[in-house]
């Protein structure tokens, strides 16, 4: 509202102390851990990590995904809204998330392979058979891949940690900064 006389949010001057520790460890997984975590779980579970791990993407963007928002053809995605706490949201977690994203062709064809399988016509890429609404990612995460990651020695795995691996693979691989930004869809290189 413009009350205080600053050239920046006042919040921003604010430090809550402990308040931006990170309460657990960052689990990241291998890319070999990975690929065997893929290759254990159940469809579509399987297929939903691989999105996660092979794009970065939160689980929340990976389940709001609708078959609209692939471009087979360019094989690209874009994020045009998220699928949080049983809800959809029209708005992405920041600006930079809503950008468009490269998807490799082998990914591509196996999401169009999924799309062709589908008995129905839902509009969401991983629409839950039962309720045509996309999956829980708590109920997915607790039921099928924790149970997997565990009897592949992986241990504290989350949702989250498909995204920090990511990040990990492509710093070992080298990618610059900038890239890894516009790839991880941050609003900021820091």
């Amino acid at each position: 509202w413009e009350y205080i006389p600053v050239a920046r949010n006042p919040m921003q001057l604010v430090k809550v102390k402990g308040s931006t520790k990170r309460q657990k460890a960052i689990t990241i997984i291998t890319p070999e851990q990975f690929r065997a975590l893929v290759a254990e779980l159940p469809e579509p579970y399987n297929l939903m990590v691989l999105v996660c791990g092979c794009l970065g993407l939160r689980v929340s963007e990976t389940l709001g995904l609708k078959w609209q928002d692939i471009d087979f053809n360019a094989h690209t995605l874009s994020i045009g809204q998220v699928f949080t706490h049983g809800r959809v949201q029209h708005t992405p977690k920041t600006d930079a998330s809503g950008g468009e994203i490269p998807i490799h062709p082998k990914l591509c064809a196996l999401l169009q392979e999924w799309k062709r399988r589908q008995a129905h016509d839902w509009p969401w890429v991983f629409a839950s058979a039962k309720t045509g609404s996309p999956y829980s990612d708590s109920t997915s995460l607790s039921k099928y891949i924790k149970p997997a990651a565990r009897e592949l020695g992986i241990a504290n795995l989350g949702w989250h940690t498909f995204r920090h691996s990511y990040k990990a693979w492509m710093a070992s691989a080298k990618i610059s900064p900038a890239q890894m930004k516009d790839l991880m869809r941050h609003s900021n290189i820091a």
